[in-house]
C-alpha cells in the first residue's frame, strides 16, 4: 500500500527531489517498506513516482531532528540519528544510547554518530561554543539533563544510578530525585538488595527491589504548588510502572537523552 504524497508532505513539511551526493550510501529502514536513510543523515521516501527527501523537524527546546514515518495507517516519529545508527551499525546495545561526536544534534552523518554510554554522551557537552568559538549556553533540555545526571551520582544501586529533575512551565526546578531506598532504609551499594544480588535480567522482577526509582523519589520530594505544566528530565527511559506514576501525578512530559514521551497525548 503506497502512502499518499499529501500525507508525507503534511507530516514532514517541504520535501526535495533526490539529488546524488558523492560518497553517500543508502540503507532500508527496518520495518518500513518505502523509507531509506543515508550515511549523511538524509531520509528518503519511495512512495512517489520519483523518490523524495523528507524534511526533518526539531522539537521545541529539543534540538534532535526527527521525521514521521507511516505504515499501515500508523504514524510514528523517529529520531534521525537513531535511524542512521540502526541501519548502518545495528540495534542499540543494552544500556547504550546514540551519541554525537561533535555535540551538534543536527549533524546526523554516520561518521559523527556512535552507540555509547550515557557518560560518553555527556562528555561532549561539557564545553559549549558557537560557530565562532565563543562560549555559548546549553539549551534547557541539555541543562536539566545535566542536572539529572548530577543527581544520579547519589543513586544507591549497584546496577544503575538514575537521576531525575522535575521542572515547571517557567523552567523552575520543582523537585530532584535519584534511585534509592527511603531515608534510613537498606542500601543496595552495601549489598542489601536481594534483586541486585540475583541474576534476574535488567528491567524485570522488581518485587525483590528495596529501592524507589528516581522518578518516584523526585515526585515525593517535589513541591508543585501553582505549577500549570510539569516536565521531568531523566537520565534514562522510564519503566512502565514509572510512566503510569508520572501520568497519574499530572506530569505533562518526560525527557531522557534518547527520547521523550508526551503524556498529554494519552488524554
Amino acid at each position: 500500500m503506497f502512502i499518499l504524497p499529501e500525507r508525507d508532505l503534511k507530516l514532514n513539511g517541504v520535501q526535495q527531489l533526490v539529488t546524488s551526493i558523492e560518497g553517500e550510501s543508502w540503507a532500508k529502514i527496518n520495518a518500513y517498506d518505502y523509507y531509506e536513510v543515508s550515511t549523511l543523515g538524509r531520509v528518503l521516501s519511495r512512495a512517489y513516482k520519483e523518490p523524495r527527501i523528507l524534511a526533518p523537524r526539531p522539537l521545541k527546546n529539543y534540538p534532535y531532528l526527527r521525521v514521521s514515518l507511516s505504515k499501515d495507517g500508523v504514524v510514528t516519529d523517529h529520531y534521525i540519528h537513531r535511524l542512521v545508527l540502526e541501519a548502518f551499525i545495528g540495534p542499540c546495545p543494552v544500556d547504550m544510547e546514540a551519541c554525537h561526536r561533535d555535540d551538534d544534534k543536527t549533524n546526523n552523518r554516520l561518521d559523527n554518530l556512535f552507540w555509547g554510554t550515557h557518560q560518553e554522551n555527556l562528555s561532549s557537552r561539557v564545553t559549549h561554543r558557537d560557530s565562532s568559538g565563543r562560549f555559548s549556553r546549553p539549551n534547557w533540555s541539555e541543562y536539566f539533563l545535566g542536572i539529572a545526571n548530577a543527581a544520579a551520582a547519589r543513586g544507591d544501586c549497584i546496577r544503575r544510578q538514575v537521576g531525575s529533575v522535575l521542572v515547571d512551565e517557567n523552567n523552575i526546578i520543582r523537585g530532584l530525585g535519584f534511585n534509592g531506598s527511603v531515608p534510613g532504609g537498606k542500601s543496595c551499594l552495601a549489598g542489601e538488595c536481594p534483586r541486585c544480588l540475583s541474576d534476574v535480567p535488567s528491567g524485570t522482577s522488581y518485587e525483590g527491589c528495596i529501592e524507589l526509582h528516581s522518578e518516584d523519589n523526585c515526585l515525593r520530594n517535589s513541591d508543585t504548588t501553582g505549577a500549570k505544566e510539569l516536565t521531568i528530565y531523566i537520565t534514562c527511559a522510564p519503566c512502565n510502572q514509572c510512566k503510569t506514576l508520572l501520568f497519574d501525578a499530572g506530569v505533562s512530559r518526560a525527557v531522557w537523552p534518547a527520547g521523550h514521551l508526551d503524556f498529554r497525548a494519552k488524554l
